[in-house]
């Protein structure tokens, strides 16, 4: 390495500050998990009224595997978002079996609504849409700026897993306030869009998690240095 690759190392490092590591994934995950259901919660709280028969829905066996099945997948998509947003340049076993089992377990849930729908379109309820996406809102701007804290090179799958992870906990708090438990109800105005917004999370984690947003480190800008001398 030449003198002025040394002198230029020690000046952009001179004022460095240390840099805390970030939490494991995992943990970044349950901190989302448990952020996006409080907030979510508390916007649909504070919009609309809890359903009148929440107490019995408790105890339908049906009602409960699927409330089960969108916290798994909200906790498996938040840990493939935390995965990707670590600069890799493969995307791993755990993150593919992660978004695989979040991803199957919507298409499930869709597939199983879409059969017992017969078909049929039910009542508009475009509250319910706008519901699940206020409580999505806020939950997801904490999920990017958390995400923004990395380097993530996978930013489309990154968008994919943080929209998929938020709508399957906002659905999930949903399930708490809409009273309607009907296939076709379920399927058009609460599940699809799940799937939808997810989606759409591709090309918005390519334009939000582009690198000028993230963290760049010291070897970044030698490079950067070095290849405009």
């Amino acid at each position: 390495m030449s003198s002025d690759s040394n002198e230029l190392i020690e000046k952009l490092s001179r004022d460095l500050k240390p840099i805390r590591p970030l939490p494991r994934a995992g943990v970044r995950a349950g901190v989302l998990t448990v952020s996006t259901l409080t907030l979510a919660f508390l916007v649909l709280v504070i919009t609309r009224e809890l359903r009148p028969d929440l107490a019995a829905s408790l105890h339908r066996p049906v009602y409960l595997i699927q409330g089960f099945a969108m916290l798994a997948a909200g906790v498996l998509a938040g840990f493939a978002t935390f995965r990707l947003s670590v600069p890799d340049t493969k995307i791993r076993l755990p993150v593919v079996a992660a978004l695989a089992v979040s991803s199957g377990i919507w298409l499930i849930l869709i597939g199983s609504e879409l059969l017992q729908s017969e078909w049929t379109m039910p009542e508009r309820s475009e509250t319910c849409l706008v519901g699940l996406t206020l409580a999505m809102a806020v939950p997801l701007v904490i999920g990017v700026v958390m995400v923004m804290h990395s380097a993530p090179v996978w930013r489309g799958w990154a968008g994919y897993a943080l929209l998929l992870s938020v709508g399957s906990l906002a659905a999930l708090a949903m399930r708490f306030i809409c009273p309607n438990d009907s296939p076709a109800h379920l399927l058009v105005w609460h599940f699809l869009p799940v799937l939808i917004l997810s989606l759409i999370g591709v090309p918005l984690g390519k334009i939000l998690l582009k690198e000028k947003w993230s963290m760049r480190t010291t070897a970044d800008h030698v490079r950067s240095h070095e290849n405009h001398r």
